[in-house]
């Protein structure tokens, strides 16, 4: 069993590692059931959790929920079709980018704003 302690202001790696891997997993049922909202949302929702985390740490973790959600096979989405798919990792890109531009992460930020140029591209937004 793992304790989770904050001593003081610091965040302990057990704790890191713990909301790491909650994360991950809930993550990875919503993409198991194609949910593609709800995976949208949980990323939102974690960023701000992420801000007391190491600077690396926190952008793992911010890529490969986003590189998770981009793996989902569009038709596979429930009640979307492709264009709301690319529409909705398009919304979650510009949202993780203005995120970063507040936390001053910019290597995350180039990052997304990369696989934004990707996604404009795909859907003809040139």
């Amino acid at each position: 069993m793992i304790k989770f302690e904050c001593k003081g202001d610091q965040i302990t790696e057990e704790l890191i590692t713990a909301k790491e891997t909650a994360t991950y997993k809930l993550a990875n049922i919503y993409k198991e059931k194609g949910l593609i909202d709800e995976l949208v949302e949980l990323q939102k929702a974690v960023l701000p959790l992420f801000i007391e985390f190491p600077k690396s740490k926190a952008a793992k973790i911010s890529r490969t929920l986003f590189d998770l959600t981009r793996t989902i096979d569009a038709s596979s989405v429930v009640g979307s079709n492709s264009a709301s798919f690319y529409g909705k990792l398009i919304d979650l890109s510009r949202h993780i980018i203005s995120w970063c531009e507040k936390e001053s992460r910019s290597f995350l930020r180039m990052r997304i704003e990369t696989i934004l140029a990707e996604l404009l591209f795909k859907q003809l937004k040139y």
